[in-house]
């Protein structure tokens, strides 16, 4: 089988792209040939053995000079994954999929473009995972779902039924949605909460039962 060759778009040391890298080289269809980064001084360096071959705005010509299939956007930011996303799709290239094989997807789970699954990842029937969306280690999305595009999942939360999560909203380690709950684009759920209310557009909560963040003055 001829692997499909692929860049990651970010390339920060201790950062989200190694971390695709690693999920990539346990994906039989794909190839990294490098990573893309646009930060001064690191253009030649490796990561994990793998090159950072340039900046991202030469996209289009490391595609040409390889053959390129596809690229991803390597980084956890929610603005900066839908910045990438939209630059690979500029210079032609396929927006992948980066999900690890220790992942259990519903086969009527409904994904998009560029998406990311981390290991342990639980996602069950009639869900909608959006472009971009980065799903990270062990959490959990029950049935029928909706993350819009551009989300952010960290570890270990936790999706009851018929949850509904509005574009580049930010839930953070271990919080958790009790069923039907609507939250809102850009919200942003602190680390272990436990959220049962509609959660407004912009809205930052935490604790539990989750409530408004208090504001320092």
């Amino acid at each position: 089988m001829i692997k499909k060759k692929v860049v990651i778009l970010g390339a920060r040391e201790n950062g989200h792209g190694k971390v695709v890298l690693e999920t990539l080289k346990l994906m039989s269809q794909y190839k990294v040939v490098g990573f893309l980064d646009d930060t001064p001084g690191i253009q030649g360096c490796e990561v994990q053995g793998i090159r950072i071959l340039g900046k991202t705005k030469e996209l289009g010509k490391i595609k040409k000079k390889y053959g390129l299939y596809g690229a991803f956007p390597g980084v956890g930011d929610n603005q900066g994954r839908k910045l990438l996303a939209g630059l690979i799709k500029k210079n032609g290239l396929e927006l992948i999929n980066v999900i690890h094989p220790d992942t259990i997807v519903s086969p009527t789970v409904k994904l998009g473009r560029g998406i990311y699954l981390a290991p342990g990842v639980i996602i069950n029937g009639d869900s909608t995972i959006k472009d971009c969306s980065l799903v990270n280690t062990g959490s959990i999305i029950d049935h029928d779902c909706v993350l819009e595009e551009g989300t952010f999942l960290g570890p270990g939360v936790r999706l009851a039924g018929r949850v509904k999560v509005g574009q580049q909203a930010d839930l953070f380690t271990g919080c958790c949605v009790i069923p039907d709950v609507k939250i809102g684009k850009n919200a942003c759920i602190a680390a272990g909460a436990v959220v049962c209310r509609n959660i407004k557009e912009n809205e930052r909560v935490a604790g539990v039962p989750a409530v408004p963040m208090k504001v320092k003055k």
